[in-house]
């Protein structure tokens, strides 16, 4: 049986009673996906969002299951924002007041967890006919 958890800053691929060619194949696979999982995510996405160096994947084995897990983290620190095309900046601050700038000086990282859930959501009939490929061709 494949299952596999979305939670909002990882997923899971846990892998129930398989047989050891079946989990080797299903192992290889994993890589492939993470390969391809990092070159998606990361394609036109600001480092200010994600950053390569917050993502981590990997398989691990216990017993007769083989999990594959991709987690991300918040990139930490500020960055300074200022307007391009006009003199000064606009938003709506937390408190509900319109602001008029012209910077901000240390605007925290956004969190990038929500962006990767969503791609891997969108990502999940993908990445499980992978892994049913995989399944077949061990077979």
């Amino acid at each position: 049986m494949i299952q596999i958890t979305i939670y909002a800053d990882e997923v899971l691929f846990r892998l129930d009673q398989l047989p050891r060619r079946i989990r080797s194949a299903l192992r290889e696979k994993y890589g492939e996906i993470f390969e391809r999982v990092n070159e998606e995510l990361f394609r036109g996405v600001p480092g200010q969002y994600l950053d390569p160096n917050f993502i981590e994947t990997g398989v691990t084995e216990q017993g007769s299951l083989l999990i594959g897990w991709i987690e991300s983290s918040d990139k930490s620190g500020v960055y300074s924002i200022f307007p391009s095309k006009a003199n000064f900046l606009r938003f709506v601050a937390k408190s509900g007041d319109l602001v008029f700038t012209k910077r901000v000086l240390r605007h925290p990282y956004l969190k990038g967890a929500p962006i990767v859930e969503r791609y891997l959501r969108e990502s999940k009939p993908w990445i499980l006919d992978m892994l049913e490929d995989a399944v077949v061709e061990a077979l």
